[in-house]
């Protein structure tokens, strides 16, 4: 017969796995926004450098905002416009 410690040790046990899957998703999903917070900072500074290139006249001012976006599928209408850069 089980005693009144041992099945409180077996419900601390159980709780303390629970809240060790808990914090490891958390952690994954902190890692997730960090990386999401990197590319809003990256596509804000590409839009800023590419009103500042078309200001200075440059040819492709576009380019800067280009760059920080995900490759777009195959046969994409903007693809064209890549395939004209360097």
């Amino acid at each position: 017969m089980r005693n009144k410690v041992d099945e409180l040790t077996d419900i601390i046990d159980a709780r303390t796995t629970e809240l060790s899957e808990v914090y490891r998703a958390l952690s994954l999903l902190e890692d997730d926004l960090r990386d999401w917070q990197l590319r809003h900072a990256n596509l804000i500074a590409a839009a800023r450098a590419a009103l500042m290139a078309d200001a200075e006249g440059e040819d492709d001012p576009w380019s800067y905002l280009l760059d920080e976006l995900p490759a777009l599928p195959p046969g994409h209408p903007l693809n064209a416009h890549r395939r004209g850069r360097s």
